[in-house]
């Protein structure tokens, strides 16, 4: 049986001088078995399976079956059912209704306008909307402190409408992914039922079960848990930020984008926000593989309700 175990720099240090203790001896002393730090150097050779004929490399020395990591292989798989799943799920839906860039007035140029117009093409891949008010300015603010923004405004009528869009080129690493997150805004706001943020008053049941999914990840959880444990006035407000309804429908929304087109631009974007050495603020706005499949499947449901696209 094969084990592994962390040991300090001390119980390391005693190892090596003095080997790892064994069985106890007859005279009561631990047999001390000497260690090897030095990775060996392997001679691969071939064997046959007798069973299926195939032929596999090997190395002199090492059973056969512990010359790989299964650990990693199965990682591998599970990450190659999960894309078949996100495949599948994509090819399931058609989009259908008014196309989004019907509702935008997109009045950014140069190298962000083209990174807005390649989301919101995205987009239309996925689904379409349904009469949304006059179109949306989408402008460029370099002087925003965050990098992009859905304005919001609360007319005589008592009716919250956003009057634009907002974004920003500089240090602005994935420009596409935050296109898709703040029309995500608008599209909350202005193309699902209710005054406001749909995501914030719930009273669409597909809704409802879009934001139970959302709440009963491991990411969410950690979030939470973020957010109690925050401290400062900037870190309080991040997590706050991060913990609110029309934040994590706007979030979601992005990566179903990402994951129902297969964008190569996007689903990168995706992966670098999520990487290890990211901060925890980046690193969970955005859902694992395995979290986000059911959270896909709700938002299909909300959408084919709001008569954005049909699931077949």
């Amino acid at each position: 049986k094969c084990y592994t175990r962390f040991v300090t720099k001390a119980q390391h240090r005693r190892y090596v001088d003095q080997g790892v203790p064994g069985p106890v001896a007859g005279d009561g002393v631990p047999a001390r078995k000497r260690v090897k730090t030095k990775e060996p150097v392997l001679a691969p050779m071939q064997y046959r399976n007798k069973r299926t004929g195939e032929v596999h490399t090997g190395y002199e020395g090492i059973d056969r079956g512990f010359e790989r990591n299964p650990g990693i292989g199965r990682a591998e798989q599970l990450g190659q059912v999960f894309e078949r799943k996100l495949g599948a799920l994509a090819a399931d839906t058609v989009p259908v209704g008014t196309e989004v860039s019907s509702g935008l007035d997109v009045q950014v140029t140069g190298k962000l306008g083209a990174s807005v117009v390649h989301a919101i093409e995205t987009i239309e891949m996925v689904h379409g909307d349904g009469n949304l008010p006059k179109p949306l300015p989408v402008q460029q603010n370099e002087q925003l402190i965050p990098r992009g923004r859905t304005v919001r405004r609360r007319m005589s009528t008592g009716v919250v409408r956003p009057t634009k869009i907002e974004l920003r080129e500089r240090d602005n690493p994935w420009p596409e992914l935050l296109t898709v997150h703040e029309i995500g805004h608008y599209l909350d706001i202005s193309g699902l039922p209710g005054n406001g943020h749909q995501s914030t008053l719930a009273t669409m049941p597909e809704m409802a079960a879009l934001l139970r999914m959302i709440y009963g990840t491991a990411t969410w959880r950690a979030i939470l848990h973020g957010r109690r444990s925050a401290k400062g006035a900037k870190d309080v407000k991040e997590w706050n930020r991060l913990s609110k309804r029309r934040e994590a429908f706007a979030r979601a929304y992005a990566q179903y984008i990402a994951w129902k087109s297969g964008d190569a631009t996007l689903r990168r974007s995706l992966d670098e926000r999520m990487a290890g050495d990211q901060p925890p603020r980046i690193r969970l706005s955005q859902w694992s593989t395995v979290e986000f499949l059911p959270i896909a499947a709700a938002m299909d449901k909300l959408f084919e309700k709001a008569g954005w696209l049909t699931i077949r």
